[in-house]
């Protein structure tokens, strides 16, 4: 196996479109589903240094933020995140002591759309396209699922749901 290849060196991107412009110009090494997904990944790292690595022209691409290693990107842009190793317990018993009245986690949601009534509406904040498409896109996911009528429009901050039926 081929050893990996630095195809971009650790550099400084302090917002998600210089990034987005600096991986569209690689696009002889990095195929367009990589340069959508390494950028969708990254941009939650962003103010950040990024570093690529690849073993193979548009093979797999391997990224760094800072010095920690995030993942990887197959040639399809599917995203494989770095395994946490967990450390190993001191000892083989039971160390955790059991706790009565520890309040559940509640499940966390990005869009508000499933707990809103009828004849209201949430403004989504959108920073690029990308997630004004999927803002979209759940939106119209909880209202099949639940069985309801949205109305979707883009604003200059974003996405604006109502909730019609």
């Amino acid at each position: 196996m081929p050893a990996k290849q630095t195809v971009l060196p650790p550099t400084d991107f302090d917002d998600f479109y210089s990034l987005y412009k600096h991986l569209r110009q690689m696009r002889d090494v990095l195929s367009r589903a990589q340069v959508e997904t390494l950028a969708d990944v990254a941009e939650y790292r962003l103010p950040a240094a990024i570093k690529l690595e690849q073993r193979t022209p548009k093979g797999a691409t391997y990224l760094y933020a800072g010095d920690a290693y995030i993942g990887y990107v197959s040639n399809r842009g599917k995203f494989v995140q770095a395994s946490a190793k967990l450390p190993k317990p001191a000892s083989k018993g039971h160390s955790d002591a059991i706790e009565r009245g520890v309040p559940v986690v509640q499940k966390f949601r990005r869009y508000p759309f499933s707990l809103m009534q009828v004849n209201e509406s949430v403004l989504v904040r959108c920073e690029t396209a990308i997630h004004v498409r999927r803002a979209v896109q759940a939106a119209h996911a909880v209202a099949r699922y639940k069985n309801w009528t949205i109305k979707t429009t883009a604003t200059d901050t974003g996405v604006r749901v109502w909730r019609v039926a």
